[in-house]
């Protein structure tokens, strides 16, 4: 009989080789990379996960909770012929027993260490556009931006943002005050090259937050800060179901929908009129998707919804907010930060819903942490 620490070493293992497989294949994609026989590193990848859960001790509570998700999964790729959301399930199940923190350090330090390789692959020629010429913004003329082979001004800017926020996240017990004027100046520096808005944005509400926090911990028992993210969280998605539902409308001059898109530099229309019959739009949703809803466009919680279909995202989306409200609870300031401002930011740019595991650090977080959600009270403390 194989003893259960060996066991957990050998479920480690697979975890961490099966998580760099991951992690690499997103850096390679955001470098605009085109991966060969991608299909097949996932479904290998998919296995791993598979066999990191059988590794896992679970109980029968636990075991009935795998068993309808996988069931779920299953009937979407069938339903589809996508098997990414399927994949993120078993992927999330997998992280129940990972040091969490650990994970994000190795998930970090590879991401960071990964994004100055592509830049420097660009700089010094080797592999990348340093820089694109095109028109970006509507009504305005074609200008350079930098992306340092990343492929896009915003993916770059984008990459900052995670990086950011992962280790504010992993290592705030130790970050000093004065860091966070660093990393706003650091993230300002690439939003000097990248001019990308909305992800800079973001970073900088992030950093201010997360700084307020630092200075005073306590304020109103710390509930200030928690319910906040509850708030930041609903209004991420109640604002991207309104663009869904009213998409159809942007094309209007001077009404709220036209000006709101005008501001969102076209998103709201671009998930009306650049998806297949207009599938992007709310009213043609479905509640398992279908085979042919797959295009790309960058409100994030949309296309949640226009990939995996109704049901499966409200599930999705009710239990993130069952975990936020957990983490209110528990005063789990940072854990929350971290599930709102990924929220807010997956309003317009869809970086976490992709069919990259990689991309997604909080799917970790999840994880690690839906299975206290099985237990009774007594056993969780």
């Amino acid at each position: 009989m194989i003893e259960q620490s060996t066991v957990n070493k050998i479920r480690n293992i697979v975890f961490y080789v099966m998580f760099s497989i991951e992690l690499v294949g997103m850096l390679y994609e955001k470098s605009s990379g085109t991966i060969p026989y991608q299909s097949y590193i996932f479904r290998v990848t998919f296995m791993m996960s598979c066999f990191v859960v059988v590794l896992t001790k679970h109980d029968l509570r636990e075991w009935l909770v795998i068993a309808a998700i996988c069931v779920l999964g299953f009937y979407c790729y069938r339903h589809t012929g996508r098997n990414d959301l399927w994949r993120v399930m078993v992927f999330t199940i997998a992280c129940k027993d990972i040091d969490i923190k650990k994970a994000l350090k190795y998930a970090f330090w590879v991401t960071f260490i990964g994004s100055l390789l592509i830049a420097f692959l660009s700089i010094s020629g080797i592999y990348g556009d340093i820089s694109l010429t095109e028109v970006y913004r509507k009504n305005e003329d074609p200008v350079t931006r930098y992306c340092f082979g990343f492929g896009h001004p915003n993916s770059l800017q984008t990459m900052a943002f995670v990086n950011t926020v992962l280790f504010v996240y992993v290592y705030n017990e130790f970050i000093k005050k004065y860091m966070y004027a660093v990393l706003l100046l650091l993230n300002g520096v690439v939003y000097y090259f990248s001019d990308s808005r909305t992800a800079f944005a973001v970073t900088v509400l992030f950093l201010i937050a997360c700084f307020i926090y630092k200075m005073w911990p306590q304020f109103l028992h710390s509930y200030f800060y928690t319910v906040g993210c509850v708030f930041l969280y609903l209004f991420s998605f109640a604002f991207s179901m309104w663009a869904a539902f009213t998409a159809d409308k942007t094309w209007w001059d001077y009404n709220i929908q036209h000006q709101v898109d005008a501001f969102l530099n076209g998103r709201i229309m671009s998930i009306y009129f650049d998806s297949l019959n207009r599938r992007g739009w709310a009213g043609s949703w479905s509640l398992f998707s279908d085979s042919i809803s797959n295009e790309f466009f960058d409100m994030g919680w949309v296309r949640l919804y226009y990939w995996y279909g109704i049901i499966p995202a409200t599930l999705i989306v009710i239990l993130i907010f069952t975990l936020l409200l957990k983490c209110s609870q528990d005063k789990d300031v940072m854990t929350a930060y971290v599930i709102a401002f990924v929220a807010f930011y997956t309003i317009v740019e869809a970086h976490f819903v992709s069919d990259y595991i990689g991309r997604n650090f909080v799917l970790l977080i999840i994880g690690e942490r839906m299975f206290r959600l099985c237990k009774k009270k007594e056993e969780s403390t």
